[in-house]
């Protein structure tokens, strides 16, 4: 048993050994062309942004994987492959930023964004479709695991978050999309309110309108009904005979 534990420590530091040259070489690469630094810590999920109004795309000609950038309401992200080997090589750059001195975060704040911005495979089936994320793997379900189990008991410093910006931006955006939304919201139920008032007044119209049609039918059959009671009793003899007088005219 010890045997086999010493094994697996021997392989875990001799592949951090032999990237041990290779990662600063990269993570000097895979620095994005600009950084800032805001409030925002994170970010809705790619659906909860495409139903916000954000439009996705392939960035062309970026200088890394990490080169993420917004503007306008267009998020655009490099294309990353996704295959066998692409989680052990993300938590190399990963281990790497948080053990190696005087290095940036680059890659744990991309992870993050990763995260953030896949909550489902549904997520994940939108990114492919922008052909942001070139799925190798066996499904989104283990691409979306892949994403959301990077930065499991990862600490870092939000302020030293190259993308504190973007996150800025967008939550700006998504706030004036809401806002505006709201607006046109109480806009359409005020209108809608004001047609339902106005059909209202409408239908009381009609139905005073109707009620005066019925009455005045009703007392025009009534003064109908007088005028001919009135007429059968102009022909009729004033009083009706008794069976006494049919009798003595019979007799007569």
């Amino acid at each position: 048993m010890t045997i086999k534990f010493k094994k697996k420590v021997n392989d875990v530091l001799g592949n951090v050994i032999h990237h041990h040259h290779l990662l600063p070489l990269f993570s000097r690469q895979a620095t994005p062309s600009t950084s800032s630094t805001g409030a925002s810590k994170c970010i809705p999920s790619t659906t909860e942004l495409i139903e916000a109004g954000v439009k996705f795309k392939v960035k062309e000609n970026a200088t890394s994987f990490l080169d993420v950038t917004f503007h306008d309401g267009v998020m655009e992200i490099p294309s990353l492959k996704l295959g066998d080997n692409s989680e052990s090589q993300l938590r190399n750059l990963i281990a790497f930023e948080q053990c190696y001195p005087n290095t940036t975060s680059h890659v744990v704040f991309y992870a993050f964004f990763m995260d953030f911005l896949v909550n489902s495979p549904q997520d994940i089936l939108i990114l492919q479709h922008k052909e942001i994320i070139l799925n190798w793997l066996s499904g989104e379900e283990e691409a979306t695991q892949l994403f959301n189990q990077l930065v499991i008991q990862v600490n870092v410093n939000s302020r030293e978050n190259y993308l504190s910006g973007l996150y800025n931006e967008v939550t700006i955006f998504c706030g004036l999309r809401r806002n505006k939304y709201r607006a046109s919201l109480m806009r359409n139920q005020f209108n809608t309110e004001r047609e339902r008032v106005h059909q209202k007044k409408q239908s009381m119209n009609g139905t005073d309108g109707d009620n005066r049609h019925r009455h005045g039918s009703v007392m025009g059959g009534v003064h109908e009904r007088l005028t001919h009671h009135l007429l059968i009793k102009q022909n009729q003899p004033c009083c009706r005979p008794t069976a006494g007088h049919e009798v003595l005219a019979k007799s007569n």
